[in-house]
């Protein structure tokens, strides 16, 4: 599975996950820690990585939003 992030230099970059050891926020952005012990700077935020991996996995987040909310409370009118 591969990402694509923006380095601090500008450049675009795929990244294999398989290869991820660690991703970590930093002062500007993230690291991106390799197994193999190199790592790049990158632009994106942590979250916004953590988002893009998400959305590759198919996980969502179990925080509801009030969309999410106001349908459920509906759907509960509707059965009761």
């Amino acid at each position: 599975m591969f990402i694509e992030v923006v380095t601090t230099a500008q450049t675009t970059k795929l990244v294999n996950l398989s290869f991820v050891k660690a991703i970590e926020p930093a002062e500007v952005g993230c690291a991106i820690t390799y197994s193999d012990g190199d790592f790049i700077s990158i632009n994106d935020s942590y979250d916004d990585i953590k988002m893009a991996i998400d959305r590759l996995t198919g996980y969502e987040a179990a925080t509801p939003t009030t969309e999410t909310s106001t349908l459920e409370a509906e759907e509960a009118a509707i059965t009761n």
